[in-house]
């Protein structure tokens, strides 16, 4: 059975051109892998040929240790990989013969295609989709229906193209529960999937791919942490890392709230400042940008503040040096609330994790 996916040094074209450079890429058992990037720069292409349908790359793609051309002759391979488009296409039939449909192929009894259909709709939050026709459903409701169809075959791993795109927001955060839940309760042992939505990638996982100048790299973006709010009695608080920061209202509590670094005073010693926000702690690392400089800082949690090079110089700033660090409340800013999300700067950052629902509790093979 189909444990790891590996790729190494792959050149992908299209039409003859360079589209996409991968490095380096592994998914194993238990995880859950995002691909941020903008339409036209090679996600689907990629999910394509890790599906194999398509053949159009150069370089190494190893399913286990097992090249592609071996892997995708196997009878069982539709049960270890399978690739959820962004534009599934339906059958001309009810939700609930869609669903069925690759169950009764594989010559599955009656019985356990009735339960395991079943338990797919329940997962997905449809069963009242059952006797729809699969062509009259709105967009979001074909993408559940689709996931639902692989489902029911329980793939080892998943692959999926921007399967948040055109869902609405509570759409996106019931889906987003349900794929942790895949991969969490081991439904599913990986998912893979792509989107242009950061703040879906952010709260969804912590290994975060993104495709800058034709090349599939990491994405570790700044000053972003996990964790819940705290409610006083005068004030609104996030706890993270035992730290506590003030932070601006909110239509739905955050799980996630970022920290843009351009936004965070440095300094020596304390200042006075009508910035709620206070953290202290001793500088870990100096990065140059240019004349720019990004300075780490170990206050409880990290935090990198950018500061000028000329100021750099001027405060005598070393690693080491304790420091003083203040921002505002209007400052933080909550990824994925909005339709238009906050820009996020990229370079290293801490990891994220995220309490997991269960899958209902149906499990023969």
């Amino acid at each position: 059975m189909l444990g790891k996916l590996s790729v190494r040094r792959v050149d992908i074209r299209r039409n003859g051109r360079h589209l996409l450079h991968v490095h380096d890429l592994t998914v194993g058992p238990g995880e859950i892998v995002a691909i941020l990037g903008e339409n036209g720069t090679g996600k689907t292409s990629l999910l394509r040929i890790l599906a194999g349908l398509d053949t159009d790359f150069q370089g190494d793609i190893r399913y286990n240790e097992q090249i592609a051309p071996a892997f995708f002759r196997s009878r069982q391979r539709p049960r270890q990989l399978l690739l959820v488009p962004q534009d599934p296409v339906m059958f001309a039939c009810s939700v609930e013969k869609n669903i069925d449909y690759g169950l009764r192929r594989l010559g599955m009894a009656a019985a356990e295609r009735r339960e395991r259909v079943r338990a797919a709709l329940e997962f997905m939050g449809i069963p009242h989709l059952a006797g729809r026709r699969a062509m009259e459903l709105s967009g979001g409701e074909t993408k559940r229906v689709a996931l639902a169809r692989a489902l029911v075959l329980r793939p080892r791993f998943l692959l999926l193209d921007e399967p948040f795109s055109g869902i609405d927001r509570a759409g996106r955060v019931s889906l987003e529960e349900r794929l942790r839940a895949m991969v969490t309760t081991g439904t599913i042992q990986a998912l893979l999937f792509t989107t242009h939505q950061q703040g879906v990638a952010l709260r969804l996982t912590e290994t975060i791919l993104h495709i800058h100048d034709a090349r599939l790299l990491p994405y570790q973006p700044l000053n972003i942490y996990r964790g819940q709010v705290v409610q006083t009695k005068d004030h609104r608080l996030f706890e993270t890392g035992g730290v506590r920061l003030f932070i601006p209202p909110f239509e739905r509590p955050p799980r996630l709230v970022h920290i843009p670094p351009t936004d965070i005073i440095l300094s020596r010693r304390p200042v006075h400042s009508t910035a709620r926000n206070h953290l202290e702690g001793h500088i870990d690392g100096l990065s140059r940008r240019g004349d720019l400089v990004d300075v780490t800082v170990q206050a409880g949690i990290a935090v990198v503040a950018r500061i000028s090079l000329p100021s750099l110089q001027e405060y005598g700033l070393t690693v080491g040096n304790r420091v003083h660090l203040y921002f505002k409340i209007s400052a933080i800013q909550y990824p994925g609330q909005t339709d238009q999300e906050s820009r996020v700067e990229v370079a290293a950052a801490p990891g994220l994790a995220d309490p997991r629902p269960e899958w209902p509790p149906n499990e023969s093979s």
